[in-house]
């Protein structure tokens, strides 16, 4: 459905002769018939047929990405020539030549559905009805065929994927369990002949699966409903040249995958090569694995499956909810089509019309649910502290769903386990809609911001060198640290008694910001990753991870200049012996850890040594910090938090109603007080106003409750 088109062609083209009105009451599409050709330098040729989708007729619906509209490739359509883009062009002519993927014993598929070819995509009306009926046509199709591409390196890793699952088939047959199913499959993967790599090099024979996890396919946003809807995952095959394996035999590959992540490297040899164990452990361990594997896709597309009974439509959880989670995941040439691609899974009453402009599709998916209902996390999603092109000259809280899967980790929204609505149980009139435009919802001004401290942005430096990287974003931390404590102490904000109090340490309300991402995000979990931080050699600390990195942070003070260091010891109250220069372990004992609890005490604070694991903490700083794209700032009433990159001084701290985390808000340029239109630039976490804090302040008189325009 991606052909942005709204003109008709002449009537008197070629291409107009394939088309003739469909009976929208009798819920008619076409098919296409391949015809079969001993030639393969032929031109694919199909018929083209109208029929009524019924229950009982046989055909195969086509999944797959449709390339750049400008490479074509004719073939015939009814005798007349029809550009095809290359993608479906090549995926047609592998079918004349090989046929449909089939179950041993089941009879031969003849039809097809191809949206760019069953649909004429010149005529809006036309393609606004048929897409409509796409849940259907997918629900009730035969087979359901996904289109990898041609043949190149994919096809090569199909192979592979089948005999990984006959292995686990007959270990699955044995009654094995999980933990032992998840050990056959690693062993198989060590050593199976199809991925054997040398000490040196693992790219020639795993190329394949790597890119099988990068293929193109997994990023459209139309095959979340197309492999949703299969009617089984055995009847969804994905191709690629003449090779081929079930969805479930895809699931099953990958799933070991996700088994196996985050856990610890098994203490044996007995699979071969030490290094070889763990170069291939490694590759599918790390959380940086998941940038190659679809994984995210198939568990998002399998609870999809869950939540739909006999595959009918889901009714619960919100439409607009469901759009936003395969944002995350995909995205779609048409913009339009992050919305209606979702049509077939969720209970709406969205009508499409592709008429309508992308702005207007949004709001019309938005209305469907309900403002209060899709308010708090449209806000998590949208913002102009994120720098995110706004082509559509969309309202600040409304998200672009397009931008949404490229920039998901800058994000601030709430993925707490015991997230709740900062004004809970606070009386407030529902958030409205004015001049589809204007969110007009109520909320309270905790603040403003008073300072900033923009991390700078490196996620876009091409280097081969992360642990440069990694260095200069450590050493900016540090001097924000430092930044922070001065602050305080030359504005008479902290006061010390005993050093060895857990009271009085505000470095801790940095780690607290920095790291209420990793920190809340596990509670209540397990995960063998950080439970590996456990064994790291801390020379006795009783850290957490985070800490444990801040602790590396704070250590970039001792490779400041002596005179550096000494201005720096001089201003924030502390010794400093130039000839057993620590300046960082005076810091650290004074300023962030609880001394009597972890260990951390003034005899070993001068010779304690750092032994970090830099892949470890490069991973977890990323995954804090959004790889740099983000602010540390403190408002004027005293509260520290981290918030979009885009921030400035004077930008209001505000609850807002149904939104777990707090907003900020900017005043437009010309604004002279608060009841003028405001600028959403964000969701931000906060010290002391994150966890429910403002509904309180509201309950004491604190805080007074006011209505926002935010356009």
């Amino acid at each position: 459905m991606a052909n942005n088109s709204s003109e008709s062609p002449p009537s008197g083209s070629p291409r107009a002769a394939l088309y003739s009105p469909l009976n929208s009451e009798q819920h008619q599409v076409r098919f296409i018939e391949i015809l079969s050709s001993d030639n393969d330098q032929q031109p694919v040729s199909c018929l083209l047929k109208p029929a009524e989708l019924s229950e009982d007729i046989r055909y195969a619906a086509l999944s797959y990405v449709w390339g750049d509209p400008k490479n074509t490739e004719d073939i015939i359509i009814n005798g007349i020539t029809f550009p095809a883009t290359t993608n479906l062009a090549s995926a047609l002519w592998h079918f004349r030549k090989n046929k449909f993927p089939k179950h041993d014993g089941a009879s031969d598929i003849k039809l097809l559905w191809v949206d760019a070819i069953c649909i004429n995509q010149d005529d809006i009306p036309e393609r606004n009805h048929q897409l409509t009926l796409m849940g259907s046509i997918y629900r009730k199709a035969t087979s359901v065929l996904s289109w990898l591409g041609p043949p190149k390196d994919i096809d090569h890793a199909l192979p592979v994927i089948h005999e990984f699952t006959n292995i686990m088939d007959s270990a699955w047959g044995c009654s094995a369990s999980h933990e032992d199913m998840v050990q056959i499959g690693f062993e198989w993967l060590i050593t199976s002949p199809k991925l054997h790599i040398s000490d040196s090099d693992m790219t020639l024979n795993w190329r394949p699966v790597f890119q099988l996890g990068l293929c193109g396919y997994w990023k459209r946003m139309w095959i979340i409903q197309e492999m949703a809807l299969a009617r089984s995952s055995e009847d969804l095959w994905l191709i690629c040249g003449s090779n081929y394996v079930t969805y479930k035999e895809v699931k099953a590959f990958f799933s070991l995958f996700l088994s196996v992540s985050g856990r610890l490297i098994p203490e044996t040899t007995r699979y071969g090569s030490p290094k070889t164990t763990e170069q291939i452990w490694n590759t599918v361990t790390r959380p940086s694995s998941i940038d190659w594997m679809p994984t995210k896709m198939l568990s998002f597309i399998e609870r999809l499956q869950t939540d739909m009974p006999n595959h009918s439509a889901i009714s619960r959880d919100g439409f607009w909810k469901h759009v936003i989670s395969a944002s995350v995941l995909a995205s779609a040439t048409d913009p339009r089509d992050m919305v209606y691609a979702v049509l077939g899974l969720v209970h709406n009453s969205i009508i499409p019309d592709y008429s309508k402009s992308t702005r207007q599709v949004y709001l019309d998916a938005i209305l469907n649910d309900g403002i209060k209902e899709t308010v708090g996390i449209s806000l998590q999603f949208s913002g102009r502290g994120y720098k995110i092109e706004n082509d559509d000259e969309f309202p600040s809280w409304l998200p672009n769903l397009p931008k949404i899967r490229n920039n998901y980790d800058v994000y601030f929204r709430d993925f707490r386990v015991d997230n709740s609505l900062l004004l809970k149980d606070i009386s407030l009139r529902e958030p409205m809609l004015a001049q589809r435009n204007i969110l007009n919802i109520q909320g309270a001004v905790c603040g403003s911001v008073a300072y900033v401290w923009p991390i700078i942005d490196r996620s876009n430096i091409a280097t081969d060198n992360a642990d440069l990287l990694a260095e200069e974003l450590y050493a900016d931390i540090c001097q924000i640290c430092i930044d922070y404590l001065l602050l305080g102490l030359e504005n008479s904000i902290w006061t010390f008694g005993d050093i060895t109090s857990s009271s009085n340490k505000p470095l801790q309300a940095v780690l607290d910001v920095f790291d209420w991402k990793l920190e809340k995000s596990i509670q209540g979990t397990t995960n063998d990753f950080m439970e590996s931080w456990k064994r790291q050699p801390h020379s006795g600390l009783n850290v957490s991870p985070s800490m444990w990195i801040f602790i590396l942070i704070l250590s970039k003070l001792d490779d400041l200049p002596e005179e550096k260091q000494k201005e720096t010891a001089r201003r924030l109250g502390i010794p400093f012996d130039p000839k057993r220069p620590r300046l960082s372990a005076f810091v650290i004992s004074r300023y962030l850890l609880d001394v009597q609890n972890t260990g951390y005490d003034n005899t070993t604070r001068s010779t304690y040594t750092f032994t970090p694991d830099y892949n470890k903490s490069r991973y977890l700083l990323w995954y804090c910090l959004r790889g740099g794209r983000t602010t540390i700032f403190l408002t004027d009433k005293g509260h520290l938090g981290i918030g979009p990159e885009d921030l400035q001084t004077g930008d209001l701290v505000c609850a807002i109603d149904q939104c777990p985390l707090p907003v900020l808000l900017r005043k437009g340029e010309k604004a002279e007080n608060r009841d003028s239109f405001l600028t959403h630039m964000g969701c931000c976490y906060i010290r002391g106003l994150s966890d429910g804090e403002p509904a309180e302040m509201v309950k004491k008189g604190e805080l007074e409750i006011e209505t926002f325009e935010i356009c």
